[in-house]
């Protein structure tokens, strides 16, 4: 449940970066990635690492709870005004199909493919990734067998807050957004 925060505090941060603080949308993006980044690191070391040995369904809980801190937070600092951003891909469409599809929409199914293909090499051909398997399979055996099963769950936190963070970027290009839209996501 804590990745939709993630997403929204993405989006947010790419517009600060942007709309606020006209930082080039390139740079903006990658400064929304870093924050973004610190957030899942920070919410592993704070929360997770402490439940750690909680049952699947008291991390659920935690996730959400985790969801409704970050929403909070973002409604706190951010307000509840829509916000707006600055495109990060040429604006304009081509026709696939007979069908006008927009240049962010293509670099969104890009970014998607790239992200996909990243993760799978990395899990596939890694020590990390094959670290990260073990310690998804059994992580009481992989910590038995010398697997820093902390530093990997931060690891994975990170990753998976970068690429919740992706999202966030390419939602607030397409768009004036509100606090409220992120909700959709939740529940996808």
């Amino acid at each position: 449940f804590a990745h939709s925060a993630f997403i929204r505090w993405g989006a947010y941060f790419y517009s600060l970066f942007t709309f606020t603080l006209h930082v080039p949308s390139a740079l903006a993006a990658l400064l929304a990635l870093v924050g973004v980044a610190i957030l899942g690191l920070a919410s592993e070391l704070l929360v997770f690492n402490f439940a750690r040995r909680s049952s699947a369904p008291a991390k659920v809980i935690i996730t959400f709870g985790l969801l409704q801190l970050l929403t909070s937070a973002a409604f706190w600092i951010f307000g509840s005004n829509p916000r707006g951003s600055t495109p990060l891909v040429t604006l304009g469409a081509t026709e696939i199909l007979g069908t006008p599809v927009g240049w962010n929409q293509i670099a969104e199914v890009i970014a998607a493919f790239v992200l996909v293909a990243c993760f799978a090499t990395f899990l596939r051909f890694t020590r990390v990734g094959l670290l990260t398997r073990a310690t998804v399979a059994d992580p009481s055996l992989a910590e038995l067998v010398g697997v820093p099963v902390r530093l990997i769950g931060s690891l994975n936190w990170t990753l998976a807050a970068i690429s919740a963070g992706v999202a966030g970027i390419f939602i607030a290009t397409a768009g004036p957004m509100t606090i409220d839209i992120f909700y959709t996501f939740f529940v996808m």
